[in-house]
């Protein structure tokens, strides 16, 4: 998608302009702007009633699932399965390394940029350790990863300064 594509491109749906920004953090995002505390819709714009009324992070992995820096992979989903689907798609997601780095040996996990920048949707206190559990209950199909998550976890629990974990967040995993 082109630089600028996001906030000035325009769709009419349903009698209503959005932009892809506006679909993006004022529809899916459960309109928080992406910049700034407070919304992306004022209380007086009627679009503000389209904002889901449930967060669900798992549709940062939906709209994430690029294959390499320059293409991303979009799918149908379907209102009767689209649990399913997002579940799939997180687990997906969450099992390779190339979007997620988790090294429980080197004490370090390196995860994409829009984790840090929507750290609010993953977690309710925003911290990374809050993050990392919220990773864990999409790689618990993978055994290897869930056991090197688990194992980072415990660490951060009882870590001291000798066993500093690292957690880093990055472009273009």
């Amino acid at each position: 998608v082109k630089r600028g594509m996001f906030d000035t491109v325009h769709y009419n749906v349903g009698g209503f302009y959005f932009s892809l920004e506006d679909i993006y953090h004022g529809i899916l995002r459960r309109n928080k702007h992406p910049r700034r505390q407070g919304k992306m819709f004022s209380i007086s714009d009627s679009r503000a009633s389209l904002s889901l009324r449930e967060e669900d992070a798992r549709i940062h992995f939906a709209l994430s699932n690029s294959n390499n820096a320059n293409h991303t992979t979009l799918y149908e989903y379907h209102v009767d399965a689209i649990d399913e689907e997002l579940r799939i798609i997180a687990e997906l997601y969450c099992v390779s390394n190339k979007r997620l780095y988790i090294n429980g040996v080197q004490n370090k996990v390196i995860l994409p940029k829009f984790m840090e920048t929507c750290l609010s949707d993953f977690t309710t206190n925003g911290d990374t350790h809050s993050l990392l559990e919220a990773i864990l209950k999409y790689s618990a199909r993978n055994q290897r990863r869930f056991l090197e998550l688990t194992t980072i976890l415990e660490r951060l629990k009882t870590s001291d300064d000798d066993e500093k974990i690292t957690v880093l967040f990055q472009n273009d995993m």
